[in-house]
């Protein structure tokens, strides 16, 4: 692998302060317009002082959103976005993509609170306002009885095609035969109707099954994906789609040992990626890394460790990035201390050639 990527960190710090009790996560960042970036994270609530022992990541939850007016420098006081109260759900996902003609594309997900199933909603005034939220169902899915609904669950950004439309969305879920799968849905944004596009095989994978899979459209139109590994046996694997999502090559190892990526195109066409480095030693505690591929993900760097974090696997990461209009990248994700709580932090950075 290559050296780890000249990273110049420019300015960095928190998103928004958290109230007393709630727990940050799953942020993600899209640009909205000439100047513009929005960013929306999940703000729950903690149950005591157990919550991030256990795994879980609080109750409560809600979809916030804020904007930026200065290309990541400040973002405005957050917003409601969805309100677990009014709709009487558990969110946990928080998935903005910003389109054209000022539109906002918003997929949410409710676990844990009798409803469990995925939302989405469009916005088209750059994010300030949604639509009511419509239930996503994915036709010619098959999903496993036993979990219904709640065994599907969408990552990353849509990838949009002006030219119909439509969206090309990343999903897993588990199916009838029990066995989970990362795939690709369709949803024509003018008929509100999804589909089932394609999927991800294993390939040679024997012993885990691949989920969260970031998209990213290259400059030659292909379509490159960063799967999850789970359980994490080797770490992130990579493959590409030249036929717009419908089937993908067999999945590599990128000898990235993390998981939960996203992916960014930068200014010299070199792809950056942010995720979950996982630790191998006791000594050491999880971090948020970035590593940088100069031939469309099939070679990375070493990682950049961005942030360690003490407070468990599971209660950091996460994070995403865009582009600001001077070549810079923002970084959104969360960490928790190792006695305190989760929080979602932005960091404005430069990488260097």
């Amino acid at each position: 692998m290559a050296p780890p990527p000249a990273v110049r960190i420019i300015e960095q710090g928190l998103l928004f302060p958290p109230p007393g009790g709630t727990y940050q996560s799953f942020p993600t960042v899209t640009r909205v317009g000439p100047g513009r970036l929005m960013a929306a994270f999940r703000q729950g609530l903690v149950e005591g002082d157990e919550t991030p022992r256990t795994g879980t990541h609080g109750f409560g939850g809600d979809v916030l959103v804020t904007h930026s007016k200065d290309e990541g420098l400040t973002f405005d006081l957050p917003r409601l976005a969805v309100d677990h109260r009014d709709q009487e759900t558990n969110e946990h996902d928080s998935l903005i993509t910003g389109l054209s003609r000022n539109r906002v594309f918003l997929i949410t997900r409710s676990y844990g609170a009798g409803v469990n199933r995925s939302f989405w909603s469009l916005s088209g005034d750059r994010g300030r306002t949604f639509s009511p939220r419509r239930v996503v169902e994915i036709n010619g899915l098959e999903l496993d009885p036993q979990w219904g609904p709640a065994s599907q669950a969408f990552y990353g950004h849509g990838l949009e095609d002006e030219s119909d439309n439509s969206l090309l969305l990343s999903f897993y879920a588990t199916l009838i035969s029990g066995h989970q799968q990362a795939g690709l849905a369709r949803l024509d944004l003018g008929s509100g109707s999804f589909e089932l596009w394609g999927w991800i095989w294993e390939g040679e994978l024997n012993h885990c099954y691949l989920n969260e899979a970031p998209l990213l459209r290259l400059n030659n139109d292909h379509i490159l994906a960063l799967c999850r590994e789970e359980p994490c046996l080797t770490g992130l694997h990579w493959t590409v789609s030249e036929d717009n999502g419908r089937t993908f090559s067999r999945p590599r190892a990128t000898g990235l040992f993390g998981e939960a990526a996203n992916l960014v195109l930068l200014p010299d066409n070199r792809i950056l990626a942010v995720f979950r480095g996982l630790s191998q030693s006791p000594d050491r505690g999880d971090t948020v890394s970035l590593a940088v591929s100069g031939d469309q993900g099939r070679t990375w760097s070493e990682p950049f460790v961005l942030e360690e974090y003490w407070g468990g696997r599971f209660h950091g990461g996460y994070g995403d990035l865009a582009v600001t209009e001077a070549g810079q990248v923002l970084a959104v994700y969360y960490v928790c201390p190792e006695h305190g709580e989760p929080r979602v932090k932005r960091c404005l950075l430069e990488v260097e050639d």
